[in-house]
């Protein structure tokens, strides 16, 4: 988040400057565990990549879909089964 561009603002009234991320945190940090969750970590040389562009962010996981889940299947709701349970459960119940 050090380098996501922060649009700030005053407000009338307030002693204090609202700042507002290009990207916010809480979808981004969910989409980052997310990718992590259903990495296959038995490719070699696989990882998580984040790219950030001037108008939008990539988050790239290595892989290939499974479970017969496809592009369109992912666009409506659908059970989340992941590569990892065990790192899924452990991100699940940190919140």
């Amino acid at each position: 988040m050090d380098h996501v561009p922060i649009a700030g603002r005053v407000v009338s009234g307030r002693m204090k400057r609202e700042d507002r991320p290009l990207y916010p945190p809480r979808a981004t940090r969910e989409v980052v565990a997310n990718a992590l969750c259903h990495r296959d970590y038995t490719i070699p040389g696989g990882a998580v990549s984040v790219a950030m562009y001037d108008d939008h962010l990539e988050i790239i996981n290595t892989g290939t879909l499974h479970f017969d889940i496809t592009p369109e299947k992912l666009a409506q709701p659908h059970q989340s089964r992941p590569w990892n349970p065990i790192i899924a459960n452990v991100f699940y119940r940190a919140g």
